[in-house]
């Protein structure tokens, strides 16, 4: 987090949720002194039991002050909530934060039909021989090598088209390295993906480029 912010980041994206208030302990220990540098958004909708509510209530030192920006939360939903969310949005001049963008993984390569994913991984449901996932496996191939023209690598351009979409398009990616928030961080200086490019990845996809109207 602290090279992130040094690079330009001014956003971190996170919910009590995550590690049950361990992320928010660290979020405040990195922003502690340049508060109005870093905005902090968080989710809600989620019900809590009385026991872990007490909990939290024990801890002062997590709470984080965080400003509305007329964003509202989808949360994790399924495609037909986020595509109704997103015209929302579009309609009355709202800004989105958009969580996955390497589809976990799933775009950068590092999987092949032959991969599988243990139990306890999210992913382990996932069919690479012949299931959706596998169909997206051979599309995204063809995408990576737009993604990663002008010296991009493919989260970059992952980022990039995204930022191509809209600039009300705000990115959530996780990180375990330093080495992957430079990287992440590093989109900044490419920008929005070009629009011959856009128009290429609108292709593969089968999209009408209409479609971004309502990004």
């Amino acid at each position: 987090m602290e090279r992130g912010l040094a690079m330009g980041v001014n956003l971190i994206d996170t919910a009590d949720a995550c590690g049950c208030g361990h992320c928010e302990r660290l979020i405040s220990e990195v922003i502690r002194g340049r508060r109005d540098q870093v905005i902090v958004a968080t989710r809600f909708g989620f019900e809590y039991d009385e026991e872990r509510v007490e909990i939290r209530a024990r801890r002062p030192e997590t709470r984080l002050r965080s400003w509305s920006t007329r964003a509202r939360s989808a949360g994790t939903a399924g495609a037909p909530t986020i595509r109704r969310g997103r015209a929302s949005a579009h309609e009355e001049d709202l800004a989105s934060l958009n969580r996955g963008p390497l589809v976990k993984g799933l775009l950068t390569g590092k999987f092949s039909h032959e991969s599988t994913f243990a139990d306890n991984d999210n992913r382990c449901r996932w069919d690479l021989r012949s299931g959706t996932q596998a169909e997206q496996l051979e599309m995204f191939g063809q995408i990576r090598d737009v993604l990663t023209g002008d010296g991009r690598t493919v989260a970059q351009g992952a980022l990039c088209w995204l930022w191509g979409l809209s600039d009300r398009r705000l990115p959530i990616l996780g990180f375990k390295t330093v080495r992957q928030v430079e990287e992440h961080a590093g989109a900044m200086e490419f920008g929005p993906l070009p629009a011959a490019q856009m128009d290429q990845i609108d292709e593969i996809l089968g999209r009408d480029p209409a479609y971004r109207d309502l990004s």
